[in-house]
């Protein structure tokens, strides 16, 4: 394997994984894939169940940006990242909660961030119950 500088950094030219690592390859290349689009929506939006394995960003927002997640159907992953101090709310459907390690949102409960930085990825766990699945940063949960 040869490395060359590229921006300051070392990069790999040839192939840095052993055939006994493609497993390890494969499953990085799955997850990679299952991250879907990335979409800067400064004003937020109602999302849609056909919009699963969507990440929101709220970069130029001027107000908090409000997205209401659909009902939930088991499955069904959305991320969202705060990249403006105007922060992202997101709102569970009308039945639905969400989880935010120990706290539990009201049903139809909201989470928000103001954080520049922070970061959540929920899952649909089944018809009512949204999760963080990860989280970074602050998120209030009410």
């Amino acid at each position: 394997m040869q490395l060359e500088t590229f921006d300051d950094r070392k990069v790999s030219t040839g192939n840095p994984l052993p055939v006994a690592d493609a497993p390890v390859l494969a499953a990085l290349l799955a997850l990679t894939a299952s991250l879907g689009a990335l979409v800067v929506d400064n004003d937020g939006r109602t999302i849609t169940a056909a919009e699963t394995k969507t990440i929101y960003s709220n970069e130029g927002a001027t107000a908090i940006a409000p997205f209401v997640l659909p009902t939930a159907v088991a499955g069904l992953d959305f991320g969202f990242m705060v990249q403006d101090a105007d922060g992202i709310r997101v709102t569970a459907a009308a039945g639905d909660t969400i989880r935010v390690a120990a706290a539990l949102s009201a049903v139809a409960g909201k989470i928000e961030s103001t954080t520049i930085g922070s970061s959540v990825r929920l899952i649909a766990l089944n018809a009512t119950e949204w999760m963080a699945v990860s989280s970074v940063g602050t998120w209030t949960v009410t």
